[in-house]
Formats: C-alpha cells, sequence, structure tokens
C-alpha cells in the first residue's frame, strides 16, 4: 500500500496497545482513589502556558460515513480531550513523517466510549473530535503561546472513514 493508496477506513474500538504511538488512554478507575496523569501532558516551548478550555466537538450523530480531508497538530503540546456528556466519539490519528508531513498509511480511525478521555502526544496529525452518540461538551488541556506554532492544518486527499 503506498502513502495515498487509500480512500477508505474502517473504524475500530480504542485500545490501549493500538493507540499507543499516538497518546495515552485515560479509562474509569472503577474504585474510589486518585490516578495522577500529569506526567503525560507535555509542554516543549518555554513560553507556552497551559489552557484547559470546554470545546464544542463536531456533530456526526446522524453520519454513516465521514469525510475528512484537513487534519492537523500541535507540534509543541500534547492535547487532552476529556468528554462531559459525550456516549461516543472517534478519534482519528496518524504518525508524522521522514518529511515533517502526515504519514497517511498510519492513519487509522478509533471509536471511544465517553467515559474514556485521550491524550494526542506532541507532533501526532489528528481530525478534530466527532462526536458519534451523545453531546458535545469536551474539556482540552494544550499549551499555547497564541502563536502560529500552536496549531498546524494541512489538506489530506479525502479520506472516508465506514462507521
Amino acid at each position: 500500500m503506498t502513502e495515498h493508496s487509500f480512500k477508505e477506513i474502517q473504524i475500530q474500538q480504542i485500545e490501549e496497545s493500538l493507540f499507543n504511538p499516538f497518546g495515552f488512554v485515560f479509562r474509569p478507575t472503577g474504585d474510589a482513589g486518585r490516578f495522577d496523569h500529569f506526567g503525560v501532558i507535555e509542554n516543549l516551548r518555554k513560553d507556552a502556558r497551559i489552557n484547559l478550555a470546554q470545546v464544542q466537538a463536531d456533530d456526526r450523530t446522524q453520519d454513516t460515513n465521514i469525510e475528512i480531508g484537513t487534519i492537523e497538530r500541535h507540534s509543541y503540546s500534547s492535547q487532552s480531550f476529556f468528554p462531559q456528556d459525550v456516549e461516543t466519539y472517534l478519534v482519528v490519528v496518524c504518525e508524522n513523517g521522514n518529511d515533517d508531513r502526515p504519514l497517511l498509511s498510519s492513519l487509522q480511525a478509533f471509536c471511544v466510549p465517553g467515559d474514556v478521555g485521550i491524550t494526542y502526544r506532541p507532533n501526532v496529525w489528528h481530525a478534530g473530535i466527532s462526536v458519534l452518540k451523545g453531546g458535545r461538551s469536551f474539556l482540552m488541556v494544550i499549551h499555547e503561546e497564541k502563536s502560529p506554532g500552536d496549531c498546524e492544518f494541512v489538506d489530506i486527499p479525502l479520506l472516508r472513514i465506514r462507521l
């Protein structure tokens, strides 16, 4: 398979082992207690400050297929999402290639339950968060300095994800 030979990918259930190259998965603890995860929050710029934001994801609750033509990355910061009123959401990721562009052959799509949060590692290409079922509210954590280096977007050949 060449980098641009695919047009459609199948969504899969998120598993830590599959998502590990791209980031971290936060599952419910099950029991009372505290589990600190601050160590996965990365900031690679001394002037960037942590930002906790509430975001509204794309509503894909009526879709049977999703087409994506643009992806983004945050070269200097991890980015975490914690669903608030979401039942199921979509995460689409791919690695950064040797040419500092998306390595489209590594692209994967994950279905994530609404009680699970995720963190993208710095420099991981990803599509915007899309909700498949439920509400649209997430808490997001990222380091920003209000410069173009905070987020980079690129167009990719149109990709269809079968739900």
